[in-house]
């Protein structure tokens, strides 16, 4: 997608059902990911006006590929800002993984960087295009999973974990705030012009590891146990991620207590599977 043109800024932004079907006319191999393999759910919530999340999950042949984005609140263009961004960075993944039959390790790390890149590139000419000079900024990871390994790169805030069967936490995530006292102050983002630095890796996933991944309206509200919460669900769910993720986000975004809602953004959650789970 080229970027859009000031006449038609801001745009009307697709489903992710959309989403997908325009990255598959440009790489045949897209598919939307199985249930039992991984799933995404997004909600608006019931604080916020505008869902400024954006992300999208999907298969190329064997590969799993989670994208997620959050526009920054506070400023305009949150969320066409976080749909370019995944948008690119779908593309990118997307066409690149066509190319190469067997992935390796570095091959996973050196896509999701560039992914990462390529969104801030669309970002950047969208803003020049439109003449902005304010707003248009997102976080954006990218999860790219591959048989025991996944490639990641992220920029931003957010979450992300994987849980072994032993009950092991592993966080491959470390958000990036300007002040981990002030939740909503990134030092890191997309946006017309880059602030910060992606991070990136390769983790390698045990038979029976979840991996969880998020934005802040999710991450910055649950305790240290969620993840074994996620683990307990997915056995409760036979496996079933797509069903078990889409009610684990509706009950974050419904949990009150005396001061009103608990989770007080837009919420997007997304997990994978590593092997049979249940």
């Amino acid at each position: 997608m080229s970027s859009i043109s000031n006449e038609d800024f801001p745009f009307d932004i697709p489903s992710q059902d959309k989403e997908l079907q325009r990255i598959k006319k440009m790489a045949k191999a897209v598919h939307p990911a199985d249930s039992y393999d991984c799933a995404l759910a997004t909600s608006t919530g019931n604080v916020r006006q505008k869902n400024e999340d954006y992300g999208l999950c999907f298969t190329v042949s064997k590969t799993k590929v989670i994208i997620i984005g959050d526009g920054l609140g506070g400023l305009p263009y949150g969320a066409e800002a976080s749909y370019l961004a995944v948008s690119a960075a779908a593309e990118y993944v997307s066409t690149a993984l066509v190319k190469i039959k067997h992935p390796k390790d570095n091959n996973l790390q050196l896509i999701a960087e560039e992914a990462v890149q390529s969104a801030s590139m669309r970002i950047n000419e969208q803003a020049n295009r439109a003449a902005l000079n304010e707003g248009l900024r997102s976080t954006l990871i990218v999860l790219i999973i591959n048989g025991s390994s996944c490639g990641y790169a992220y920029i931003g805030d957010g979450g992300g974990v994987i849980v072994g069967s032993d009950k092991t936490i592993r966080n491959f995530l470390d958000p990036q705030k300007a002040d981990k006292d002030i939740s909503n102050i990134l030092a890191a983002s997309l946006g017309p012009e880059i602030e910060g630095q992606p991070i990136s890796g390769i983790i390698n996933l045990r038979p029976s590891d979840i991996l969880l991944a998020g934005t802040d309206g999710v991450f910055d509200f649950v305790d240290k146990n969620f993840p074994f919460d996620i683990q307990r669900a997915t056995v409760k769910y036979r496996g079933d991620l797509q069903t078990m993720v889409t009610d684990v986000v509706s009950e974050l975004a419904a949990a009150k207590d005396e001061d009103g809602w608990i989770c007080s953004d837009n919420l997007t959650l997304a997990v994978a599977a590593s092997g049979v789970i249940y």
